[in-house]
């Protein structure tokens, strides 16, 4: 929500803090909310990067200019961080100094050396700064990964560093790997949790992963190319699968290029030709517009919930090398619906194949318990296999062939064996994660013990979901803090000590690639305040929320639902006039037609106006429109507006019939004008009046 910036953005003087501080913020959806807290002149710089960010994934026109970022494109530069103006300072004074005797013009990285005390001393000095530099490029990497890339240190540069240097100093890292976006819900009374992480495995190694640009709205995605530079396990990947080759950097001796060039063009070209690494390979293009409609079709293969790309690396290299340059290719005419390379097939439509493990520890035997599937979870429950079964088929199945409009269909496996896990459960709750941080403990390592133990009886590349629940963990100084934990958009879920529609659809929810629901918390009886703040988990009537009552009544929001293409463009109505429009129950199976309307707000989010029906004993609900903000950018969130703050809290969050709503900066007012028609075929009328001013609440 950055329309509070205005016009302030165009003034702005020095972006980099602008870029620092968009990044700091954009990190999850909760952040961004916390943006409106700025002040104006942070909302403004804000709004710049963000238009700024927009661009990056570049347009579709092969002769438009994609600005492909450039590694090191910062160097020299004055920077705001004092250990990296010293260490640059020292590497000019190291390459002039007559102490180093070697040309070292045509050296691999780390191969020069001095011969003398004063050499010596330099490189200690060297190493030293080099030390605090890779300290600052850490936190620069976390809140400000893309100036990280551009800070880093040029080929020409660290190709004649003594190996004292570079070994201080971040490493170019580049490969076909994973970004696995992780999504954890803490359980009720539990500790705080980390609600957003992201990371990169590339080759043996597991990095904690920052993201920018593009990236910042992915979800998880599996064997695709990626390029960043890493300082221990910290990660900046670069937003585009492209990273284009500098100017003086060869490829290592030995080194394959895929050349896309003809052999009369080889003939013909008297420029160097461009070259790119993607994926930890080179290529060498005819032009740099070929290589940036490689970038591009690259990046069109990773779009959408799905985990794995619509086309490989060389799938699309072939394809673009036997193409004629007149012609615009695309992806859909390069793929079929399912790419045999990638594995690629629907995430989030048909059917998706589910499989619960069950686990027990050394030290917390037999069947996991925890509470019964009955409103507010009333009992407790012992969750064997047929139990696990039954709310899996009965409760949560149904659950997504109703939400979806019968897209998408569950099959449920729960294991019949209790698996007895390797390790004590204390050591998965207290041990760092493969990327060697803190956060949610050793449960990477939790899922995979459980995976090779039920490897003995189930093929477990047949199911798109694997379920772990395992006995509750709340040991002294656990790191497992979650309740539920998800790949967002991916194959994994952990489930602490708790099977229930609530946890098992919200957790499934996020493997479908959607995050929370949250809430705009309000003081001043405002819906839209500038001063709101952010409820994480705070919409009680999407799945996506807490729903800590244990409702089977919630459901996805319209927002949610055209993300995951289960209500198409029919259905939603774009209002750019006034008029009266009716909309019926987008959480009903008998609905068609509209089922929400869509108002313009901001650069980054709209107003959907929807109606749930399902809330038969909330009557606010029952007649009231469901008002939330959808927002695409930096990531893709819904936020609902509570319309009647002063009565009944978030129990009474619908637009009242006969109430109205106005946005004065959008020029809007919104008028419920009552329910109509009977069950099962029941609409709501909306009243639009576009081009007014008035205050923000009737």
């Amino acid at each position: 929500m950055l329309r509070f910036a205005g016009m302030a953005w165009s003034f702005i003087l020095k972006i980099e803090i602008g870029l620092t501080i968009f990044h700091y913020y954009s990190m999850n959806c909760s952040n961004m909310r916390n943006l409106k807290q700025l002040s104006f002149l942070l909302c403004a710089m804000s709004f710049a990067v963000f238009n700024r960010a927009q661009t990056i994934a570049g347009p579709t026109n092969d002769n438009a200019a994609l600005p492909t970022l450039k590694y090191s494109s910062n160097w020299g530069r004055q920077s705001s961080a004092s250990a990296m103006n010293d260490f640059e300072s020292w590497t000019t004074k190291y390459l002039s100094s007559k102490s180093v005797i070697k040309t070292q013009s045509q050296e691999p990285p780390g191969s020069a050396d001095a011969s003398n005390k004063e050499g010596k001393f330099l490189i200690e000095e060297g190493a030293v700064l080099a030390k605090k530099r890779s300290a600052s490029l850490v936190e620069l990497i976390k809140t400000n990964p893309e100036s990280a890339l551009r800070l880093t240190i040029p080929y020409t540069i660290r190709s004649k560093l003594p190996s004292e240097i570079v070994s201080e100093s971040e490493t170019r890292v580049s490969g076909i790997g994973d970004i696995v976006v992780r999504v954890a819900d803490k359980y009720p009374g539990g500790p705080d949790v980390d609600p957003l992480q992201r990371y990169a495995h590339i080759g043996v190694r597991t990095y904690r992963a920052y993201v920018y640009g593009r990236r910042l709205n992915e979800t998880t995605k599996y064997g695709i190319p990626l390029s960043g530079i890493a300082v221990g396990h910290v990660l900046a990947i670069q937003a585009e699968p492209v990273r284009e080759i500098e100017q003086a950097e060869k490829p290592s001796s030995g080194i394959s290029i895929y050349d896309l060039r003809t052999s009369s063009e080889r003939e013909m070209q008297s420029k160097p030709a461009p070259m790119a690494e993607i994926g930890g390979k080179i290529y060498q293009f005819s032009s740099r517009e070929q290589m940036l409609k490689m970038e591009r079709l690259l990046e069109e293969a990773e779009k959408g919930f799905d985990p794995r790309p619509r086309a490989s690396v060389d799938e699309i290299f072939k394809k673009i090398k036997g193409a004629p340059k007149t012609n615009d290719v695309s992806l859909m005419s390069l793929m079929p619906a399912q790419s045999v390379s990638t594995g690629y097939h629907s995430h989030t439509e048909g059917l998706q194949r589910i499989i619960t493990i069950r686990v027990d520890f050394p030290d917390a035997t037999g069947e996991p318990t925890g509470v019964d599937d009955s409103p507010n979870n009333q009992n407790i429950a012992t969750y064997t296999s047929a139990y696990v079964k039954n709310i899996a088929d009965t409760r949560i199945a149904p659950y997504y062939w109703k939400s979806s409009f019968g897209i998408t269909s569950l099959s449920n496996t729960v294991t019949t064996k209790l698996y007895r896990m390797p390790n004590a459960s204390d050591y998965y709750a207290t041990n760092n994660s493969d990327a060697g941080d803190p956060v949610d403990g050793a449960s990477d390592q939790l899922h995979r013990d459980a995976e090779s133990l039920a490897a003995s009886d189930y093929n477990l590349s047949d199911y798109d979901r694997i379920i772990v629940l395992f006995p509750l963990i709340r040991t002294p100084n656990t790191k497992i803090g979650y309740g539920g934990l998800a790949d967002l958009g991916g194959t994994n879920v952990w489930l602490n000590g708790e099977f229930d529609f609530r946890c098992v659809a919200h957790e499934l929810g996020h493997t479908y690639g959607l995050l929370h629901a949250h809430l705009w918390s309000i003081q001043d009886g405002n819906p839209i305040s500038s001063t709101g703040t952010n409820d994480e988990y705070g919409d009680i009537y999407d799945t996506m929320g807490a729903n800590f009552a244990n409702d089977n009544h919630t459901d996805f929001n319209p927002f949610f639902k055209k993300l995951l293409n289960w209500i198409q463009d029919s259905n939603v109505l774009q209002v750019t006039s006034s008029g009266i429009y009716r909309i019926q129950p987008f959480d009903s199976t008998s609905a068609s037609g509209i089922m929400a309307l869509r108002l313009k707000y901001d650069d980054g989010c709209d107003y959907w106006i929807g109606y749930r029906s399902q809330f038969i004993n909330n009557a606010c609900m029952q007649t009231g429109a469901y008002v939330i903000w959808g927002c695409n950018s930096p990531a893709n969130c819904s936020y609902l507006l509570n319309m009647n703050p002063a009565g009944g809290g978030v129990q009474c969050a619908a637009l009242k019939s006969g109430e109205s709503f106005s946005d004065a900066a959008s020029h809007i007012s919104v008028r419920n004008l009552g329910q109509g028609g009977v069950w099962s075929n029941e609409y709501l009328n909306i009243s639009v009046s576009i081009g007014l001013r008035a205050s923000n609440h009737n």
